[in-house]
């Protein structure tokens, strides 16, 4: 077997697994700035999102509020999860077979994941009040009484992103894969 000759796409690979890195990570967090000091207030990953308790801690002193989105987080981060998911065995298929369908799908649906989620803590910061200046949009900053509440994407969230572009690069490698794998099976047996 010649050094040019592959039968899986790494890149696939290495998407695949970052991916299931940022997983574990935090994708989006709210933190208080008091003079220079900075503190977190919280962030979240996919696999676990906001509990009640957290909301009540933050200035949401209705359970009933704290309670609907908590249960809002809930379900838009198992969303997200699952679309992350969808993302890295798509890739990961596609690493090990060289089929480009794998890779376009996964391709699609890791765009999709990240639009999913912005859309989600957007829908989130409008309908609900998250800090005693109450959050608003994506990504942003208030201040209340003299402490400054900013709030924002996290590493995981970054990472996916990072994810994404590798297995845009996974894509295009696999076009030269598939050739050459289908070029050495024809020199190996003429016949078939």
């Amino acid at each position: 077997m010649s050094g040019g000759y592959w039968r899986i796409n790494p890149l696939a690979m290495i998407s695949a697994a970052i991916v299931l890195i940022s997983l574990f990570l935090p994708w989006w967090g709210l933190y208080e700035l008091f003079g220079t000091t900075s503190a977190l207030l919280s962030h979240w990953t996919l696999w676990s999102p906001p509990a009640t308790g957290v909301f009540r801690r933050l200035g949401r002193p209705m359970p009933s509020s704290a309670a609907s989105v908590a249960q809002t987080f809930s379900y838009s981060s198992l969303i997200i999860l699952l679309l992350a998911l969808v993302v890295a065995s798509l890739a990961l298929a596609g690493g090990l077979t060289l089929s480009r369908k794998y890779l376009l799908a996964g391709l699609a649906v890791s765009i999709l994941t990240p639009i999913a989620y912005a859309i989600s803590i957007a829908y989130i910061t409008a309908n609900y009040c998250l800090t005693p200046v109450c959050a608003s949009g994506i990504v942003g900053r208030g201040t209340f009484l003299g402490t400054t509440f900013t709030w924002g994407f996290e590493t995981g969230f970054y990472i996916f992103i990072a994810a994404i572009i590798v297995l845009l690069l996974a894509v295009s490698l696999n076009n030269s894969l598939a050739r050459t794998t289908s070029m050495h099976r024809a020199a190996t047996h003429p016949g078939n």
